[in-house]
């Protein structure tokens, strides 16, 4: 059983805040001298009262960063979310479904990761966890973003609409040891199968969402303590523009970007704070050359025919390390979310 020293963690965790917090965005700052938002009945039942967060309450915002000036609304970020959606010519063309995700890359994430090698929002999440606590990671994948905290939680439960995944995250959590349930389904539509928990965490997943105001606050009656996302600044695609324009001359659109995730959840009334950074922490990789290019050319909608193009296309993006393969695209900044759920 592979265990995570939580000494050596808080430790880390120590030394790692001071810088952090030098970098750390303040626009959440100034909630804590506020008191909390009151208690109100929300429309979802749920297994206990929750908080809800106040509508309109200015005292609990502050102004978003000179940075970003536009103001996103729940509308706002469903007409953006459409923008991505795919020309049905180029579907019905496909040899193959476009979406998903194969398992080796979440697997070899999970399997390489050093004990104690946390990422910030890993220390976010583990920093409002009790002893013995309970995490729910909604969008679960093969565990990275919950498995790091089994040491200190007594149950994880995992939420992913992939059988695959759920079984690759079951696998992972008796590796670790860690106790692990699963739940298969879309969030927020399984809501009222998951439990509370005191920690509920998402990691890159909120570009997966069309409506991200009814899943954000989903999460929030989820938590007993304290939600985390992490994301992209951009979207995780967006780095593929010049393939679509070389094989299929479709431009691709450029927002909603993480700066727009922030300003719809704090128009919300969520205490939102947000952690921009660049990371260098393992992707995962496939072990043959092969399968990373066709992981790209099906998201292309490509047939087979087309990996030497694609390939070549690629250029040094497809790199190998660690005995990996894998697709590489210009490192992005990783935007940590985060807000403290009221008593």
């Amino acid at each position: 059983m592979i265990q995570f020293p939580l000494d050596e963690v808080a430790r880390s965790d120590e030394r790692a805040r001071a810088t952090e917090d030098l970098k750390t965005e303040r626009e959440g700052h100034e909630m804590a001298r506020h008191p909390r938002p009151r208690k109100r009945h929300g429309s979802v039942v749920c297994s206990r009262k929750v908080a809800a967060p106040a509508q309109s309450r200015s005292r609990d915002r502050t102004p978003l960063s000179p940075s970003h000036d536009r103001p996103v609304n729940p509308q706002q970020w469903r007409d953006a979310m459409q923008t991505w959606a795919l020309p049905e010519s180029i579907l019905a063309a496909a040899p193959e479904s476009p979406w998903g995700f194969p398992i080796e890359p979440f697997r070899t994430r999970v399997e390489r990761a050093k004990p104690g090698d946390l990422s910030f929002a890993n220390r976010r999440a583990l920093e409002a966890l009790p002893e013995h606590g309970t995490v729910l990671d909604i969008g679960v994948g093969s565990g990275a973003a919950s498995l790091p905290l089994h040491p200190r939680c007594s149950l994880i439960v995992g939420v992913d609409a992939s059988a695959a995944l759920l079984a690759e995250f079951r696998r992972q959590a008796r590796r670790v040891g860690a106790g692990a349930r699963t739940v298969r389904g879309t969030w927020p539509d399984v809501q009222r199968r998951t439990p509370v928990a005191d920690v509920v965490v998402c990691n890159h997943v909120v570009y997966n969402v069309g409506d991200l105001a009814p899943f954000a606050l989903a999460l929030h009656r989820r938590a007993r303590q304290r939600v985390v996302l992490e994301l992209t600044r951009r979207h995780p695609t967006s780095w593929m523009a010049d393939l679509w324009l070389r094989f299929h001359d479709l431009e691709r659109p450029v927002r909603p970007d993480a700066a727009d995730a922030f300003s719809l959840l704090r128009g919300l009334g969520l205490p939102v704070r947000r952690r921009s950074a660049s990371s260098d922490r393992g992707a995962g990789g496939f072990s043959r050359r092969e399968d990373a290019v066709a992981s790209i050319r099906r998201r292309l909608c490509l047939d087979a025919s087309r990996d030497p193009e694609v390939a070549e296309a690629l250029g040094d993006r497809l790199v190998h390390a660690d005995a990996l393969w894998a697709v590489r695209p210009p490192s992005q900044p990783i935007v940590t979310l985060w807000w403290d759920v009221g008593e």
